[in-house]
C-alpha cells in the first residue's frame, strides 16, 4: 500500500462512515491508533511517501475499507463535522459556545 491507496482510503472511509467528507488526517491518525501529537504528520508522511506504510496499517486500512468500525466508534467522526443545515427545515443549528479556560486552568509549559 503506498500513499495514493491511504488518500483513497481517507476518501473511501468518510463515505463508508457517514462523515459526508474526505476523513481529515487527524481522524484517520486517531482511527489507526497513532499519537494524538505526530499521527496527523505521519499520515501525510505516508501520503507523500516520506514514510512507509506498515503492514500493520495497511491491514488496519483492509479491514476498515471491508466494513470494520474504529475501536472508538463512527460518532468520533460525526461530532466533528461542521454545522450543516437542517434537511427538512434548511435552518442552521446554534454555534456552539466558546469554551472558556477557568480561572485555575493554567497554560502548561511545553
Amino acid at each position: 500500500m503506498g500513499g495514493a491507496e491511504i488518500t483513497a482510503a481517507r476518501e473511501r472511509l468518510g463515505e463508508l462512515w457517514g462523515v459526508g467528507r474526505p476523513l481529515m488526517r487527524s481522524e484517520l491518525a486517531r482511527a489507526l491508533g497513532l499519537s494524538a501529537t505526530n499521527g496527523n504528520d505521519h499520515v501525510l508522511n505516508m501520503e507523500n511517501e516520506k514514510s512507509r506504510v506498515s503492514g500493520t496499517i495497511a491491514i488496519l486500512v483492509g479491514l476498515y475499507l471491508d466494513g470494520a468500525s474504529p475501536p472508538d466508534g463512527l460518532e468520533i467522526f460525526r461530532e466533528r463535522g461542521r454545522r450543516r443545515a437542517d434537511s427538512e427545515t434548511g435552518e442552521m443549528p446554534p454555534a456552539a459556545a466558546p469554551r472558556r479556560r477557568k480561572a485555575g486552568d493554567a497554560k502548561q509549559p511545553g
